[in-house]
């Protein structure tokens, strides 16, 4: 029978998770360990708990490509903003986000006005948008700071961070056990609350009531991965209904369903930056 250090063993051997943050393997894999009693099924929960948080998203040979667009704008032969642009099309999230880019920066920031600092949690490839961002907000940004599971992400975004003098940093971070410190102007949890609640009941609401924050930027997707709509937006904004009364310190500023996303806005009483 197999161990809970050998089962963190066996799933960073595969390919397809071995890049991922340790401490999310083991805590996943303590958690399925009590579940069930063949090693078989535990490794198999453990498995599909990660392919739905991460495995899913990712577009077959990512990694190579992310690599050669990093070498392209290295070398000078792609723009800034066509790389930004080819980057977030390698990941299903900010894919489908890419047509209403501009709307979407063009809703919050006309809610929020320019800020200072972002948090962006759970982040993906949207870090890549910053460069695509409005001109006075990308003026008035003095730090942003990006958490993802992905450790291969997290440095391929401190290489283009560097590389372009961006303001900005990645760690990585497992958002079920840890909260990002720190005051900020902003924290973007761009569908990141289903992930969070099919692990952690209950912790999408003390993640926002913890986060030191004066926005908080919260979507959900309103249509499949295949591009089918199931009542998905009644059935969220249902959902953050629900979540939103255990969380007494925020309200909604705004909200609006942009492209496949429900965008909503919310603003946190007393917070300044």
């Amino acid at each position: 029978m197999m161990d809970i250090d050998q089962m963190c063993a066996e799933i960073s051997a595969s390919p397809k998770y071995a890049g991922l943050y340790p401490p999310l393997i083991r805590r996943i894999c303590a958690e399925e360990h009590a579940k069930y009693k063949r090693d078989r099924e535990r490794l198999k929960a453990a498995k599909n708990r990660l392919h739905m948080s991460y495995g899913e998203f990712t577009r077959e040979g990512g990694a190579d490509r992310r690599r050669e667009l990093l070498d392209a704008l290295r070398d000078g032969r792609l723009p800034l903003r066509d790389f930004s642009a080819q980057a977030m099309e390698l990941h299903a999230s900010t894919r489908e986000r890419m047509g209403q880019l501009r709307e979407f920066y063009a809703f919050i920031f006309g809610v929020t006005g320019s800020v200072s600092s972002i948090l962006d949690i759970g982040c993906g490839f949207h870090p890549f948008s910053i460069p695509l961002m409005p001109p006075d907000v990308q003026d008035s940004l003095k730090s942003y700071r990006a958490y993802d599971i992905d450790l291969g992400l997290v440095d391929l975004l401190n290489v283009f961070f560097d590389m372009t003098g961006l303001p900005a940093s990645a760690k990585p971070l497992d958002i079920i056990t840890e909260t990002p410190p720190g005051l900020t102007d902003m924290a973007l949890l761009l569908k990141l609350l289903p992930v969070i609640e099919s692990q952690a009941k209950g912790r999408g609401a003390e993640l926002i009531n913890a986060l030191d924050t004066r926005f908080i930027i919260v979507t959900y997707p309103v249509r499949t991965l295949s591009g089918r709509q199931k009542g998905m937006e009644r059935h969220y904004m249902s959902e953050f209904e629900r979540l939103m009364e255990k969380v007494p310190g925020a309200d909604i500023a705004d909200k609006r369903v942009i492209g496949g996303e429900l965008v909503i806005v919310l603003k946190k009483a007393g917070r300044k930056v």
